[in-house]
């Protein structure tokens, strides 16, 4: 018995498929989300004026600043070390919106 694939492309369904509903949900950050967004902000503001002065050759890590706080603003123990029990603004905002089905 051979193999058979079926294979359609969008534009083939795209008359089926309902129209796409896009949804910005705001989230906003915990206040310990907060405290630990400008702790960084203000050590990594001070590190990186003194990488400037010291006229050193190995620029700010602007990419791994964003990453860290990128993460952050996800879940707070994705950058704290250790097991810390602590809350995110996403999922603050996941059980508003699921709570009447739960």
């Amino acid at each position: 018995v051979l193999a058979f694939m079926l294979r359609r492309t969008k534009r083939q369904v795209l008359e089926d498929l309902p129209p796409k509903i896009i949804q910005d949900i705001l989230c906003p950050m915990t206040p310990f989300q907060n405290a630990l967004y400008a702790a960084f902000n203000s050590a990594s503001l001070d590190s990186h004026l003194a990488t400037l002065e010291d006229d050193s050759p190995h620029p700010p890590k602007g990419l791994t600043s964003l990453l860290f706080l990128k993460r952050l603003a996800n879940h707070p123990v994705l950058v704290l070390q250790g097991n810390r029990q602590s809350s995110s603004g996403h999922l603050e905002k996941a059980n508003d919106l699921f709570a009447d089905y739960f």
